[in-house]
């Protein structure tokens, strides 16, 4: 079942204090492949943001958006990542969270 929340995204940009509407993530947890739905998403691009658990950006791309990115953070250590989804203006227009699990 994939389900849908809207988070409450806590940053130290004064200019982002709305909630954030959460992306669809699936598998997760996971073993490092997933996917990032963004077929909900007007076509565009924006950028991918993955933060690691200590805070560390571990990966920013650009992106299309209206359709799904593959993602493979196999490499990484067990923990949780949090995924960003910007637009060119730096901001946030969704978030997540992947766990990945080994």
């Amino acid at each position: 079942t994939i389900e849908t929340h809207v988070l409450q995204f806590v940053s130290t940009d004064p200019g982002i204090t709305t909630p954030v509407p959460a992306l669809i993530i699936f598998p997760n947890p996971n073993a490092g492949l997933f996917s990032i739905d963004l077929n909900h998403v007007p076509s565009g691009q924006g950028v991918l943001e993955m933060i690691d658990m200590y805070g560390r950006k571990i990966r920013q791309e650009t992106i299309q958006f209206g359709h799904s990115v593959p993602c493979d953070v196999s490499m990484l250590p067990s923990g949780a990542i949090a995924v960003l989804i910007r637009d060119n203006a730096g901001r946030v227009l969704y978030s997540g969270r992947v766990i990945i699990q080994r």
